[in-house]
């Protein structure tokens, strides 16, 4: 088999233009001779891993009109994509799509805004995107917010944040064994963003108290994991600002009627419920008289006076 080079990936990606851009004046003995030597090419990029360097390191280059942000493009439009892959007996699963669907999004990354956020989302959301090519991808799209390129806070991070809970799972539940190969600055800053995320929710609209709002918010840096338990009776009659919430399953239960948000700092815990008056509880980390991960919550365990700081 011929070694895979630049130059040769260079030649598929002027190979790939042209059968995207010309395909349809094409005579047929032509299409199909294409065809066939861009499917032999094809072959080398599934069979060597080293060709995902070559996609990774083109840059700009990948997402102009043609090559492969052409293909992309044509993979993200179903149906007219599927047709064109199956002319070339390409499978959407194949190397070669995973490698230019990362190379797609880390160029879109190397932009100065997050404008992208949306389009990303759902070429991501595909079924053909297999588990790796997600986990690398949602890397690629949080360095510029973890590198402060990107401006935090805006509509199209908290729906990227959404999407990740969506696709990975919680990333604070010990349960969450999809976040595994992500980078541990890169899971962070996603759990940061579902801590600031969880403070507003609460205080803003569950317990409506800006004062403990603003006061909790200054201790988002130092919080690793947080958690909100939201009562029956709220869930059968969500407030307005819930439902995105509750959609993505993001709660736990209370068994009686008062909701709790439930944080850790450090080595401490702490619970506070949406009622005002005695309303605070503080346990250690290793005293702690319930699951943090649990389902469901008992009022009674979470207020366990003997087993909270003194």
């Amino acid at each position: 088999a011929l070694r895979f080079t630049p130059l040769r990936f260079r030649m598929l990606r002027g190979l790939l233009t042209a059968y995207f851009d010309i395909y349809g004046s094409l005579a047929k003995e032509w299409r199909d001779e294409l065809g066939r030597t861009i499917q032999t090419l094809l072959l080398q990029c599934d069979t060597q891993r080293s060709s995902a360097q070559y996609w990774k390191n083109e840059g700009s280059g990948l997402v102009a009109p043609g090559g492969i942000g052409r293909a992309v493009q044509l993979v993200r439009q179903w149906g007219s994509g599927t047709k064109v892959w199956e002319r070339l007996q390409i499978s959407l699963v194949s190397q070669f799509i995973q490698n230019a669907i990362v190379a797609y999004v880390a160029t879109a990354c190397a932009q100065k805004e997050d404008e992208k956020i949306p389009e990303l989302i759902e070429l991501l959301e595909a079924e053909f995107v297999q588990l790796s090519t997600l986990k690398h991808c949602i890397g690629h799209i949080i360095t510029p917010y973890l590198d402060r390129r990107w401006k935090e806070g805006g509509e199209n991070q908290q729906q990227f944040c959404g999407f990740c809970i969506r696709k990975l799972n919680d990333p604070r539940l010990s349960s969450s064994v999809r976040w595994q190969g992500i980078e541990a600055a890169k899971k962070e800053v996603v759990v940061r963003w579902l801590s600031i995320q969880d403070i507003h929710i609460f205080f803003s609209t569950v317990s409506m108290d800006e004062e403990r709002r603003r006061f909790w918010l200054r201790y988002v840096p130092k919080i690793t994991y947080s958690r909100i338990a939201l009562s029956a009776s709220l869930l059968a009659f969500p407030p307005t600002g819930l439902e995105m919430f509750i959609k993505e399953k993001r709660y736990a239960v209370l068994s009686q009627a008062e909701c709790a948000f439930i944080m850790q700092i450090g080595k401490y815990v702490v619970v506070e419920f949406s009622r005002k008056g005695n309303a605070c509880y503080v346990y250690h980390s290793r005293e702690v008289p319930f699951s943090l991960d649990a389902p469901t919550y008992n009022t009674f365990a979470l207020k366990k006076r003997t087993a909270a700081c003194k």
